[in-house]
């Protein structure tokens, strides 16, 4: 991609943010006010509110409400006619005629959880919205949020990327992903786009959440909304590679109960490449190198069904309960193409390596929540049960030719089976007080228990007969969270601070039970480390005036291992790939600082962030050739003895540094455009390994929405949306070498028709020009390797979907 077109279009967008903040306007007003709950008089937090002129068709001011309810407008005109709009999640939609400019007063708003999606009907909620310690990004105005999964509207996200294997990633590291503020057993790819209401983003969460947080949460706010009578969507979709799949959901409020059910299947497929190409280095020069190509032809299913049922015992008391099953299957078969060669004449051998993977799972959820609320007091609590077993049976076939002798090497036939199980129990309680306007107390405990088992069995077939090599293992891994904490808020004026302290211990251990073996970590582990149960917060807030707001934030949080980073097992990619984890890894400790500017620009807003992280013992990866005690316990595993194992150490201190824009502008309202670019500057020394290593260097994320809509209109070309998405990330240091830069677009045009636009058809084509793949070079004094790989390839997508039941049903 042109750097200097990107450079264009960050000064443009600089001028007309610039032009829009300075441009001459008519006198205004401000509007202020509080929204709060109609049946108990609550304080409603992140209600939308906006001010339509009097046609309704120009929005002139829009903002969400604090923590207390508190909202202010700046930008009513006097002696226009205005129209007030007020709208939160579970609410029915507050409108009113504005008579009285500048007025201060109370707004209720009346529980009926309508859907959301219906809200549109007067006025579409803004596409990003800053809260009290988030950004909040509206889905439905997105396009590609029908027929595709979680991980379509992710990739759109300000500031998140999606790694090579589909792993995600919010400013470059791994992020906590909540469903609904809770934990979840979905991968990304298993949550129809669908049913997703809206992403909140959290970069530096506070003492409320789990401490293992460092990296950020990305909560997924589903759609569970009642109407006072009935309403759903169905949508089935079609498309390439093996595209294809069906939604239904559907809600229902009865009297005190109200009723949600989703059902869904989506299939998809393609062959995905890869490539390698290696040298071998000793003293200076190329002792043998080789390359392999990889084909991989993907066939993934998945189907998940979704209940639920809210009781309003009394107006303050609601009860809620959900269940979740879930089945998938994946398929994959893989042909892969190798060559070994010994300079200077390049004898070597070539070969084929076949590959057969099948993979069966199970889920379910169940979720239990209570709430209570009365003047000002919240009680809300919840117990979750996840369990999940899974079954993968893959089979490897290799075999060479020995070039010189023309002589047939012995072919390889092996053969992995992976059987899984996994139990999770989650207990949260939280209490919320709200002294009065101002002030604000919350304290909460939380405890999760999780056990996970595997056996893993690695076969080598021999002339019909199976031996059992030394790396096939038996374990059972335990984790346990217990975590208590309090938080205190306060609003002085302009001035307003929220400070908590979260104390947090943790345990995770691991059980090779067919060796009596055990591994893990536990902090604190005894008195002479006690701070490490302490998770600090402190956030202020300083409204310079009511277009312009301050936010300054720290926190102490962690980055637990995982266990392909501590397991002792050496794992198999491929013959020349393994992993091996590191049992005696520490969990990162991170210091996290934080800077924002909030503008308010009448129907636009601009968002300035710039953070700072300090890790100490940081956990690297760090790959290097095969040692002579790996190759022996490989047995007859068909692995080369010149591969490269990728190992984790606890490296030194790293340092990250980077500021962050996002603006949302809607210069027509019909025209919609949400810039933003990330820009990080790493310092990665890498100690411990026998060499010392510091890696360093300035990288960058630019992300670019834009849409259109042809408006609510007859004829042929009326109620068409159009929606272009680009992104594009630049090269990046990583230990041992660096990423090549990576970018895609994805175009999605969509046509609603029917009463009401009931039904609509929408095409979306993701990675327009094929080329979302990531290639990494490692240059080392030992060896020098050039690979790519593709988690994805290009997919077209024709999705129909439509709405029924009460659409009209509103004040």
């Amino acid at each position: 991609m042109d750097k200097n077109f990107l450079i264009s279009c960050i000064l443009c967008i600089g001028f007309i943010t610039t032009g829009l903040s300075k441009a001459q306007r008519p006198p205004h007003n401000d509007i202020s006010g509080k929204v709060l709950n109609h049946r108990d008089r609550t304080p409603i937090a992140a209600a939308t509110v906006r001010i339509r002129s009097g046609d309704g068709n120009a929005v002139v001011a829009s903002t969400i409400t604090d923590d207390s309810g508190l909202f202010t407008l700046s930008g009513a005109q006097p002696g226009r006619e205005q129209l007030l709009e007020v709208s939160a999640l579970g609410y029915i939609p507050y409108r009113s005629l504005v008579d009285s400019i500048g007025a201060s007063s109370e707004i209720l708003l009346v529980p009926d959880n309508v859907e959301l999606e219906e809200v549109t009907v007067i006025g579409q909620r803004p596409d990003m919205q800053m809260g009290v310690d988030r950004r909040i990004y509206n889905i439905a105005g997105n396009l590609n949020a029908v027929g595709a999964s979680a991980i379509d509207i992710l990739k759109d996200i300000p500031s998140i990327s999606i790694g090579v294997t589909g792993n995600i990633q919010l400013r470059n590291r791994a992020p906590i992903i909540f469903v609904d503020g809770k934990p979840t057993l979905l991968t990304m790819q298993q949550i129809p786009s669908d049913r997703i209401d809206r992403i909140e983003v959290i970069t530096n969460p506070s003492a409320r959440y789990d401490a293992a947080s460092g990296a950020g949460i990305i909560n997924i706010v589903l759609k569970k909304n009642y109407e006072r009578y009935w309403s759903g969507i169905a949508t089935a979709s079609a498309g390439f590679p093996g595209i294809g799949g069906a939604t239904f959901n559907v809600n229902r409020q009865q009297g005190p109960f109200g009723f949600t059910l989703a059902a869904g299947h989506n299939r998809s497929g393609g062959i995905a490449d890869s490539r390698t190409y290696h040298e071998n280095i000793r003293d200076g020069r190329v002792v043998n190198h080789y390359g392999q190509y990889t084909e991989n032809d993907r066939r993934n299913r998945d189907s998940d069904i979704n209940f639920g049922v809210d009781y309003a015992i009394d107006s303050n008391h609601t009860l809620s309960i959900s269940q979740l099953f879930g089945s998938g299957r994946g398929i994959e078969d893989e042909q892969q193409q190798q060559s070994f060669f010994f300079p200077p004449d390049d004898a070597g051998h070539q070969g084929t390596r076949l590959g057969d993977r099948d993979n069966r799972s199970l889920r379910s959820s169940t979720r239990l929540d209570y709430r209570f609320a009365n003047a000002g007091k919240e009680l809300t609590a919840f117990a979750q049960y996840n369990t999940s077993t899974s079954d993968a049976r893959n089979r490897f076939r290799s075999d060479f030719i020995i070039d010189g002798d023309g002589v047939d090497h012995t072919p390889a036939d092996l053969r992995e089976a992976n059987e899984t199980g996994s139990n999770q129990w989650t207990f949260q309680a939280d209490y919320v007080n709200r002294l009065d306007e101002n002030r604000t107390w919350e304290v909460g405990v939380r405890s999760l228990l999780g056990e996970n088992t595997s056996r893993f069995t690695f076969t080598n077939v021999v002339d019909g007969v199976g031996t059992v090599l030394p790396i096939s293992n038996h374990y059972r891994i335990e984790e346990q969270i217990s975590a208590a904490y309090g938080l205190f808020s306060q609003k002085i004026r302009r001035f307003s601070y929220q400070a908590g302290l979260r104390l947090e211990y943790s345990r995770y251990t691991g059980t090779l039970l067919d060796r009596g073996e055990r591994f893990g970590y536990q902090y604190p582990s005894g008195s002479g480390d006690w701070q490490n149960m302490l998770f600090p917060s402190l956030s202020t807030t300083y409204e310079i005036n009511k277009a312009n707001q301050l936010q300054a934030s720290y926190t102490r949080r962690l980055r637990r291992a995982v266990w392909h980073e501590i397991s002792p097992f050496v794992q198999i990619r491929d013959s020349y790939s393994l992993n091996q984890g590191n049992p005696l890894l520490e969990p990162e400790f991170i210091h996290s600082f934080e800077l924002n500017h909030h503008k308010t620009m009448r129907a636009s807003q601009l968002i300035t962030t710039v953070y700072w992280r300090h890790i100490p013992q940081s956990i690297m990866q760090y790959a290097d050739t095969l040692s002579a005690e790996i190759y022996e316990q490989m047995g007859s595993a068909s692995v080369s003895r010149e591969a490269i194992v990728d190992y984790y150490i606890n490296a030194g201190t790293a340092n990250v540094l980077g500021a962050e824009l996002a603006v949302n502008l809607k210069p027509t309202p019909t025209i919609g455009i949400m810039p933003s670019i990330n820009a990080q500057y790493n310092t990665i020394p890498i100690i411990g390994v026998g060499e010392q290593l510091n890696t360093s260097g300035v990288n960058w994320q630019a992300q670019l929405s834009a849409s259109y809509s042809t408006g609510d209109r007859n004829g042929l070309l009326g109620n068409i949306s159009l929606q272009l998405n680009a992104n594009y990330e630049s090269k990046r240091a990583i230990a041992q070498g660096y990423v090549l830069p990576v970018y895609n677009i994805d175009f999605v045009i969509r046509k609603s028709f029917m009463r009401e636009n009931r039904a609509s058809v929408a095409l979306a084509v993701n990675d327009l020009f094929n080329h979302r793949r990531w290639t990494a070079i490692y240059d080392t004094p030992t060896y020098y390797q050039d690979a790519y790989q593709r988690w994805a390839i290009r997919t077209a997508r024709l999705t129909f979907s439509y709405r029924f039941g009460n659409l009209s049903d509103f004040p």
